[in-house]
């Protein structure tokens, strides 16, 4: 094996290891600031929600994101049931999950946001 084959392989292997390490940074902070934008639009929404009115099971937010046709909403109890839903919700009779876990975390006013799973899709909870 010639020095230039060597001297070619190794540059080679030197530059696809940093075009990975870049790639992999890149990617990661992306995610990470892309997930903070969508806890912080869902956190001024959920705020947004406390002020809307609950008329016959159904919740009439007074912001016009939360009647977007891919956002829900529900108010539950802090039992854990459902008092009220959006109407873009009602139609699919379907709760929103939540888990044990985060019921408690809920009864002690400690907001978190989760991916949740829904029949053909995914979501974020908060």
């Amino acid at each position: 094996m010639s020095i230039r084959l060597r001297l070619t392989l190794l540059y080679t292997a030197i530059l696809a290891l940093t075009l990975i390490a870049f790639s992999v940074t890149l990617y990661l902070n992306v995610r990470r600031v892309t997930f903070d934008v969508v806890k912080s639009t869902l956190a001024a929404e959920a705020q947004r929600l406390e002020s809307a009115s609950v008329r016959n099971g159904v919740l009439e937010p007074q912001a016009a994101s939360l009647t977007k046709q891919n956002t829900f909403a529900q108010a539950r109890g802090l039992d854990g049931r459902v008092l009220a839903s959006t109407r873009n919700l009602l139609p699919y009779e379907f709760n929103l999950p939540l888990n044990a876990d985060q019921l408690r975390e809920v009864q002690e006013a400690r907001p978190q946001s989760a991916i949740v799973r829904a029949p053909g899709d995914n979501g974020r909870l908060f």
